[in-house]
């Protein structure tokens, strides 16, 4: 089970306060990067974003967008490993992208063994991108765990690689973790990949 999971943190402050804090650590470190982020999205947007997924998006997710809509500059990525993390309108652009090449490649997305928490998929339309790079690898919300995960979890799937893992247990759980990485140090600036890594062991936060 441990395989699957990139990290154990657990969030207790509020989605809020996680929020406040990551823009308080860009604009005190990076004010560059602070400036790619979004303000919070409009009401109409938040609407419009839960409508779509039929209101099935977790509420500290649309909290979240409610202070930050995601980043300005989709070639500067903001997250861990070139990852950058999609507004609003991208989240729903993105998985009308994933749902149009799953119609057009007419397989079984379904697996005959899960990931841990994860169901095993190629791919699935219960997963919600909230970030994604350069090669079309996606951080996506969760709808369909497998039992020994949790709804709302944060995965990543990669394109071409079934190679599924989870990055947080929740969305706050995932942000938290980034947060807290960069303040510790953990996650640095790299000047030659201009991105944020963490030189100790790839995603693994902890």
């Amino acid at each position: 089970m441990e395989q699957y999971r990139m990290h154990n943190h657990k969030e207790t402050r509020s989605v809020e306060v996680v929020a406040n804090d990551l823009k308080e650590w860009f604009n005190a470190n990076h004010p560059d990067y602070a400036a790619l982020l979004n303000p919070g999205a409009s009401q109409d947007d938040l609407s419009t974003l839960k409508e779509f997924f039929d209101n099935r998006i977790p509420e500290e997710v649309i909290e979240f967008y409610r202070h930050v809509n995601g980043q300005s500059d989709l070639d500067r990525p903001i997250l861990l490993n070139g990852y950058v993390l999609l507004p609003a309108s991208e989240v729903i652009k993105t998985w009308k992208t994933t749902k149009a090449s799953m119609e057009i490649v007419k397989i079984n997305y379904r697996l005959d063994k899960d990931f841990g928490p994860i169901k095993g998929y190629i791919q699935n339309l219960n997963w919600i991108p909230i970030a994604s790079n350069i090669a079309g690898d996606l951080y996506c919300i969760d709808l369909e765990p497998s039992e020994a995960g949790s709804y709302g979890q944060i995965i990543r799937v990669v394109k071409d690689d079934i190679n599924l893992k989870q990055m947080g247990d929740s969305f706050k759980d995932f942000l938290g973790c980034y947060e807290t990485a960069l303040k510790s140090g953990k996650v640095i600036f790299s000047e030659e990949y201009q991105m944020f890594i963490n030189p100790g062991d790839d995603e693994y936060l902890n």
